[in-house]
């Protein structure tokens, strides 16, 4: 078979073959610029998505460490205070909501954080995948006192928070944090060897605690027994909230792991 020349003296196949290593090097060239600049974005970005984090954990330990006790604690000093976490439910409907109260001047106040979707002033919609923010309300000392009056074990504190309006936490003035799309509690003891720790609710589940009695999801614990509350919080570049919300629980956390930012604090239960 004989071979033709291109009037530039090279083969056919020799210019076929050049075409193509120009074009796999070009696209090499390419995916290695994007990964370049997908590496120096998230290097300027994490260290605001870690600090953003480290703040709401430094707010929400401020807080725990200003909580108050129940009644009974004035004698007992058990560790018996109204502590409530509702991992799929609360003023923002199923998503995770802590709540409980602080002291403050005017008396006993009740707070609740709470993850919701965002208002739709801030790209927030109603989808499965619309970004999300962390959301923090208190109520006032006059409507708390009777709160903490009649307040039992069954009492779900989020409650107090819903009103005709709906989902009344997750609102603008409310706001502390449009990035985070994590939010998890856990609580800790020691094992047998007072080294050793355990989490109590590696999946999250609801938390019940009053009166020195408390449930985690439906069995029965001591308060006494604990010893230490770990928050967990995730943050992520609000663009990237709807690829992260599309994903499976396994992907999210690979997907936050490479993107965003997920930091823990163990917090000491007792007073």
């Amino acid at each position: 078979m004989r071979v033709h020349k291109s009037n530039s003296g090279f083969t056919i196949l020799e210019f076929l073959v050049a075409s193509g290593l120009t074009v796999t090097i070009a696209t090499a060239a390419i995916l290695g610029v994007n990964a370049i600049l997908d590496y120096k974005k998230n290097e300027t970005t994490k260290p605001k998505l870690i600090l953003e984090a480290y703040n709401i954990l430094n707010e929400i330990e401020k807080n725990f460490d200003n909580r108050c006790v129940s009644m009974g604690n004035l004698l007992l000093r058990e560790q018996c205070y109204p502590f409530q976490y509702f991992p799929t439910g609360g003023p923002v409907t199923n998503y995770p909501s802590l709540v409980f109260f602080v002291n403050s001047a005017d008396g006993p106040q009740l707070l609740c954080y709470s993850m919701g979707r965002l208002p739709s002033v801030l790209g927030g919609d109603v989808t499965t995948t619309s970004p999300c923010g962390l959301f923090k309300s208190i109520k006032d000392a006059t409507s708390c006192a009777t709160i903490w009056q009649a307040f039992e074990t069954v009492v779900d504190l989020y409650t107090e928070f819903i009103g005709d309006d709906g989902d009344k936490v997750a609102k603008l003035a409310n706001l502390i944090s449009e990035v985070v799309v994590l939010f998890e509690i856990h609580l800790v003891r020691f094992e047998s060897d007072g080294i050793s720790l355990k989490y109590l609710n590696t999946d999250a589940q609801l938390i019940k605690i009053n009166m020195g009695l408390g449930t985690l999801g439906e069995d029965n614990i001591d308060p006494k027994d604990l010893a230490f509350m770990e928050i967990t919080i995730g943050t992520l570049l609000k663009s990237q909230h709807k690829k992260y919300f599309s994903l499976g629980a396994d992907e999210r956390r690979a997907f936050l792991e490479k993107n965003g930012e997920r930091l823990s604090r163990l917090l000491p239960w007792r007073i």
